[in-house]
C-alpha cells in the first residue's frame, strides 16, 4: 500500500489552509477599516505590518497623547498641538495642550490673561472629546460672559483622579467656583484607580468577565498578533466579548443613535457592582475635593452629565433589550438623592437634555458617547443660566 500519495495530499491540504489563513490576515490589516468598530481598538493594538487606517489609525495615534504619571497613573502630554486623524465622526480633531506653568501634564486650555473666575475638574465630557476646542462647553460660556475659565478636565480621569489634579494643579488658581463633573461611567473608573492605588488590594471591578478560553499561552500569542482570530472571537462572543450587549440602533428622518457603546452602561451585572462598589470610593472622592476646594477658599459646584441612553430613554426602550422595570437613572441616583438631602450645589443636565432630544434635537454624535458641538451649546446655556439665577454670575 502506497502511503506516499496520501501524506503528499494531506501535506497539500494544510498548505493551502494554512496559505488561506495567512492571506486572509494580510488582507485584514492592509485594510483593517472593514472590521467591526467594536474590535477597532483590539486591532490598533496588534504587531506586524499593520496598515492604520480609520479607527485603528484614530487609536493609535490618540495614544501617543499619554504618558504614565507616578501620581495620577496617566496623563496628558503638555505641549502638543496636533490633529487627530481616523474617527468617522470627527475626522481630523485638533487637539492643543499646554502645563498652565504648572509642571508636566498637559490640559487643553491656555493661561488667561487674568484671574479665572472657575476651573472644571471632569473627564472625557468636560475635555470636549470630538469637537474643536472653541466648541468645548467651557470655552463657549467664557465668550458668553466674559469671564475666564480655567480647564484642568483630563479624559478617562476617575473621580479619585480629579481630587488628585486639584489638589497637585488647581490649587494654584485662587478661583471662585470649581465646576466637578460626574459621569456615570466614573464609577468603574473609580474601581481601577484604586486597584492601581492598592495592586494587593481586592477590589471588584466593573467589566464583564471573560470567558473560559481566553486562557494561556495559545490564546495570548493568537490575542497578540493574530487580527482573523480576533474577528473570531468577536463573532462567536467568546473571551472578552462574551458579555459585551449589542450596540442597539435608533433611526429616523433626523437622529441617529448607537447605544451602549459604552456597554458597561447596559450590562446589569457589571452595573450591580458599579453601584455597590463604586459609590463608597466615588463619595470618599467628592468629600476630598470639597474639602480642598473649601480650604482654597471656592465653592464646588457638581455638574451631572446624562449618558445617551437616559437622554433618549424613549428611543433606547425601543431598540434595546432591557427589564420593564427597569431604572435607567440608576447609576447616578445616589448622587442625586445626595443633591436633593446634602448641603451640595448641583447642575443636573438631564431634564434640559430631554426637552432637547424630545424636540429631536441630535445632542450626542451618532456612535460616540460623547456631545456634538450642539450639545456642548447646550451645557453652557444650562450652566450660565444656574450661575445667573443663583446670583453667582451678575
Amino acid at each position: 500500500m502506497n502511503f506516499q500519495r496520501p501524506r503528499q495530499v494531506g501535506l497539500t491540504i494544510i498548505f493551502g489552509l494554512g496559505l488561506g489563513l495567512l492571506l486572509v490576515e494580510l488582507l485584514l490589516r492592509v485594510v483593517p477599516a472593514v472590521l467591526p468598530p467594536e474590535i477597532q481598538p483590539q486591532v490598533a493594538q496588534k504587531l506586524w505590518l499593520l496598515t492604520h487606517v480609520g479607527l485603528p489609525q484614530f487609536v493609535a495615534e490618540y495614544r501617543r497623547l499619554w504618558e504614565m504619571d507616578s501620581y495620577l497613573g496617566s496623563r496628558m502630554r503638555p505641549g502638543l498641538d496636533t490633529i487627530i486623524h481616523g474617527n468617522p465622526e470627527y475626522p481630523a480633531w485638533p487637539i492643543k495642550t499646554d502645563a498652565l506653568g504648572l509642571g508636566p501634564a498637559g490640559f487643553r486650555d491656555t493661561l488667561p490673561d487674568r484671574r479665572p473666575y472657575a476651573l472644571v475638574l471632569g473627564d472625557s465630557f468636560g475635555f470636549g472629546v470630538g469637537v474643536a476646542q472653541d466648541e468645548v462647553w467651557l470655552e463657549v460660556l467664557e465668550r458668553e460672559t466674559g469671564r475666564p475659565f480655567l480647564n484642568l478636565s483630563q479624559v478617562g480621569a476617575s473621580s479619585l483622579q480629579e481630587a488628585r489634579i486639584y489638589d497637585r494643579y488647581g490649587r494654584a488658581f485662587p478661583v471662585k467656583v470649581v465646576f466637578w463633573m460626574f459621569f456615570q461611567n466614573d464609577l468603574k473608573e473609580n474601581l481601577r484607580f484604586a486597584q492601581w492605588l492598592d495592586p494587593a488590594a481586592n477590589i471588584p471591578q466593573a467589566e464583564a468577565n471573560a470567558g473560559q478560553l481566553c486562557r494561556g499561552p495559545v490564546y495570548r500569542a493568537l490575542k497578540r498578533f493574530s487580527i482573523a482570530y480576533e474577528l473570531v472571537i468577536y463573532w462567536r462572543r467568546w473571551c472578552e466579548y462574551a458579555a459585551i450587549p449589542p450596540t442597539p440602533t435608533y433611526q429616523n428622518e433626523v437622529l441617529s443613535l448607537t447605544f451602549c457603546l459604552d456597554h458597561d452602561i447596559c450590562d446589569l451585572q457589571v452595573q450591580a457592582r458599579m453601584l455597590f462598589a463604586g459609590w463608597p470610593l466615588t463619595r470618599a472622592a467628592l468629600a476630598q475635593t470639597q474639602a480642598l476646594v473649601e480650604q482654597n477658599g471656592a465653592e464646588l459646584i457638581i455638574i451631572i452629565v446624562p449618558s445617551k441612553e437616559q437622554v433618549y430613554r424613549d428611543r433606547f426602550q425601543q431598540v434595546a433589550l432591557l427589564p420593564a422595570d427597569y431604572n435607567i437613572d440608576q447609576l447616578v441616583q445616589p448622587l442625586l438623592d445626595d443633591c436633593a438631602q446634602v448641603q451640595l450645589h448641583c447642575i443636573d443636565l438631564t431634564e434640559s437634555f430631554r426637552d432637547q432630544a424630545r424636540q429631536g434635537q441630535q445632542l450626542y454624535f451618532p456612535v460616540d458617547i460623547h456631545w456634538n458641538a450642539a450639545g456642548h451649546r447646550l451645557v453652557a446655556q444650562v450652566v450660565k443660566r444656574y450661575l445667573s439665577e443663583t446670583g453667582r454670575l451678575p
